[in-house]
């Protein structure tokens, strides 16, 4: 793709340059989406779409029904494992969601409490969706289903514009149906996604003291931790005392992979083949 440009210069010439733009000559397969972009702009424009509908009482939304949504959110929050980097917060604060808050409202929490506060062609909608990205990002399932997966957001495209119009299907919404041919190409969602910078950006924070070479201080914290952890095993919360015990401050924990299990909640709880131990 080319680009011509006519200047005006001061010898009063019209000169004509003929500009080369490389990165649109290269092949659309070779830029991927972002996940961790669309993803949470689609949820965030589907919650303010939710709470417009209950302003204007339309679709059997109303502001009780965004209430009852909050009420619910944050009856979740002590709930809500470590394995998760955010907490919920309610659709009064949509627009301040993080990347990883819209992944665990979409994915994990909306399609379970809202089943009966949305009418059920809102609700089939955005289970759909949540359904397209959970098989997508699984790092087993998603090459059996994804063309299932591409036929179901297909029809999530459909069901959202009959449902919300097609003035409010913008790019981010129909950028979705492009997602199964990146998996195709580079495996599950979750393998060229940016949540684990997001999520370890904390960290990156409270490793810097001052204003003055804040790079340098980070690298030097990692380093540190690259260099001591085959020699520091840190854990406040582990002793020897069985898991049961009557003292509420013997608290055992195990680490897994990622994963924390204690003897407290919430992060006490396991689903084993489909059953909770």
């Amino acid at each position: 793709m080319t680009d011509v440009g006519l200047f005006n210069v001061k010898l009063n010439k019209c000169i004509s340059i003929r500009l080369a733009a490389v990165i649109c000559d290269a092949p659309a397969r070779s830029s991927v989406r972002s996940y961790a972009h669309s993803l949470p702009c689609v949820t965030k424009k589907l919650a303010n779409l939710w709470i417009d509908l209950a302003h204007r009482r339309l679709l059997n939304l109303n502001s009780c029904a965004i209430r009852e949504i909050n009420n619910v959110i944050s009856g979740c929050v002590a709930s809500t494992p470590t394995d998760f980097p955010r907490k919920y917060r309610a659709l009064d604060f949509v627009s301040a969601w993080k990347a990883s808050e819209c992944r665990l409202f979409l994915l994990y929490l909306g399609p379970v409490i809202l089943q009966k506060t949305l009418s059920q062609p809102l609700y089939l909608n955005l289970r759909r969706l949540a359904l397209s990205m959970y098989l997508l990002a699984h790092p087993k399932l998603r090459k059996t289903v994804v063309e299932t997966a591409r036929i179901d957001l297909l029809n999530f495209l459909n069901e959202y514009e009959w449902c919300y119009g097609s003035e409010n299907l913008v790019y981010n919404v129909h950028s979705l149906q492009h997602l199964p041919d990146d998996v195709r190409a580079h495996g599950p969602l979750d393998s060229f996604s940016v949540f684990p910078f997001e999520s370890y950006m904390r960290q990156i924070k409270d490793s810097v003291r001052s204003g003055l070479a804040v790079a340098k201080q980070a690298a030097q914290r990692y380093a540190e931790r690259m260099s001591f952890s085959d020699r520091l095993q840190i854990s406040g919360l582990t002793n020897t005392n069985p898991i049961g015990a009557n003292d509420v401050s013997n608290k055992q924990v195990i680490m897994f992979e990622n994963s924390k299990i204690t003897s407290f909640r919430p992060d006490n709880v396991v689903v084993v083949n489909g059953s909770l131990v």
